[in-house]
């Protein structure tokens, strides 16, 4: 850090060098003096100027970058911890946009800060002691007052535009939501011939994007130019006062190439002093982008590496989503090794009742694990205990494999291809392009309903956790082909403790127990062959 900051002291005397032999160029001109000596030291300073600030440049443009790379691994890692109804709220397109502007908002500011702020800062204060040497403190005077104007509606205008900048990055944010929504309906807008409708909403999306980017622009120009006059009647008044003897040091020929030259280096220094303050603030208000999400829980204090050794109980635990009551003082209990089905009416809270199991979600009342609360367990902890398979079947964009092994302890090919073979899966994945080596494309698009559910099926089973919860992970399967994996998996781990969301009622007889979810309460059936026969 401390030879990049030398360099950056001498590349800005020099800069500032340049500007003072550029008035003994014109004294040599003026007496018909060979100015090539002084023109070849103007040349050097101005190259070694350059020079020092490129290496500068090159050098820390590493540390940078690993700073952008920290960052975002940061905030994706806040993100991807938030709890399920916080991350919904947010919206997967919002999130990216936050992570995007988190990493690049620090980057930025330590990249201006070595590279630009104190750089800028150090040919100002030299600037200003050289123009006090060569002109006086008249023309000083003058100097700092336009100095002082310039920074004083940089200050305002940059305050102004930020308030718009902050209401453009949360209409991207919405926009970001709203472009991964119709992306992800893709298929759907196709089949109901609906492109030009969607279209039209989503060029309304874009309406206060459009909006608040233009007038945040304008606001920008308007700046520039109030800064450009700033430094032409700085111009006006000094070479008017001083060619007409209104200072005093009247200004010779000499001073005049002088003045235009440091005057040049002072009024970039300044453009680019206001350009740091703007982009300063812009990269604070990035950096504080989404910041109030990140509540996470202290999980210190809580039990680590817990056993499922007897059952797990709802003791009145009610659920209210957005204001929509789901459950309500639900009482049941799931001894281990049995296998419970959840059946009900769509929309009444099987998943939910799954997704309270896993800790998605906080709840009223207690959920208890062998008569300890689970909010007592520490989150990695408990959920090692637990195999899921999700309602949506997205996967992954990476290979079969991957996702068949996402989240599991290592296995072999054999017994992955052994499992396979048993779920049904084994020969449709070799009929791929590189079989188990094939990309499955953007949330497994390239692959079936049906092999998507079997590969979650598959992660599931392999992840060899003692409590398995299946949300409807056949439903995209015909009934002898549904059937039958249920039976191969309830043969094949017969100690796992298995809740699962079932809508095909003749896979009943196959459970220990029945859940039924209706109206927000949930009913526990046991004795499942004798209900069914009655």
């Amino acid at each position: 850090m401390i030879p990049i900051l030398v360099s950056t002291i001498v590349a800005c005397y020099l800069e500032v060098q340049a500007s003072n032999v550029s008035k003994y160029i014109a004294e040599d001109f003026e007496n018909n003096v060979n100015a090539g000596w002084n023109i070849l030291i103007y040349i050097g300073y101005l190259t070694s100027s350059i020079i020092l600030k490129q290496v500068n440049d090159i050098v820390f443009s590493g540390p940078i970058q690993y700073l952008y790379k920290i960052v975002g691994v940061e905030a994706f890692f806040h993100y991807i911890s938030l709890n399920l109804e916080t991350f919904n709220e947010i919206g997967s397109g919002e999130i990216q946009m936050i992570i995007e502007r988190k990493s690049r908002a620090y980057g930025d500011i330590l990249e201006l800060t070595t590279l630009s702020a104190i750089p800028t800062f150090i040919i100002v204060v030299m600037s200003f002691v050289s123009v006090y040497k060569n002109l006086g403190t008249d023309a000083l005077y003058v100097m700092l007052g336009t100095s002082a104007l310039y920074v004083y509606l940089t200050f305002i205008f940059s305050i102004w535009r930020n308030n718009i900048r902050r209401k453009y990055n949360k209409s991207q944010d919405k926009l970001s939501n709203k472009l991964q929504d119709f992306l992800a309906n893709h298929e759907t807008i196709k089949a109901y011939n609906t492109e030009e409708g969607t279209i039209s909403y989503f060029d309304e999306t874009q309406k206060p994007v459009e909006y608040f980017g233009v007038k945040s622009h304008r606001i920008l120009y308007a700046l520039f130019y109030l800064q450009k006059m700033t430094f032409a009647i700085q111009a006006i008044v000094i070479i008017t006062l001083g060619s007409f003897d209104y200072f005093p040091i009247k200004l010779s020929p000499q001073q005049l190439v002088f003045y235009i030259s440091i005057s040049k280096t002072l009024t970039s220094s300044l453009n680019e002093m206001g350009m740091l303050y703007t982009r300063y603030v812009q990269g604070f208000l990035n950096a504080k982008s989404g910041y109030y999400e990140f509540k996470e829980d202290n999980q210190l204090d809580k039990i680590r590496g817990f056993e499922f050794k007897n059952k797990i109980e709802f003791r009145d635990v009610s659920f209210t989503y957005l204001n929509k009551p789901i459950l309500s003082n639900a009482n049941f209990h799931i001894n281990k090794g049995e296998r419970v089905a959840v059946i009900g009416k769509n929309g009444t809270g099987k998943s939910t009742l799954i997704k309270l199991l896993m800790k998605f979600y906080e709840c009223e009342g207690e959920i208890l694990i062998d008569d300890i609360k689970i909010d007592e367990i520490s989150d990695r902890s408990y959920r090692k205990l637990m195999s899921y398979a999700t309602q949506n079947t997205y996967l992954f964009d990476n290979t079969v494999t991957y996702n068949i092994l996402y989240g599991t302890r290592n296995l072999s090919n054999n017994e992955i291809l052994d499992l396979a073979k048993k779920i049904g899966v084994y020969e449709s994945i070799l009929e791929l392009r590189d079989g188990f080596s094939t990309s499955v494309g953007e949330r497994g698009r390239l692959l079936s309903g049906g092999e998507r559910q079997k590969i979650m099926l598959m992660r599931a089973l392999l992840k060899n956790s003692e409590i398995v919860l299946l949300d409807e992970p056949t439903s995209a399967l015909d009934k002898v082909s549904e059937l039958e994996i249920m039976k191969f998996i309830f043969n094949e781990f017969k100690s796992h403790t298995f809740v699962m969301i079932v809508h095909n009622l003749e896979l009943l007889a196959l459970f220990d127990k029945i859940l039924y979810v209706n109206d927000h309460k949930v009913k526990m059936i046991g004795d499942v062959s004798k209900r069914i026969h009655e």
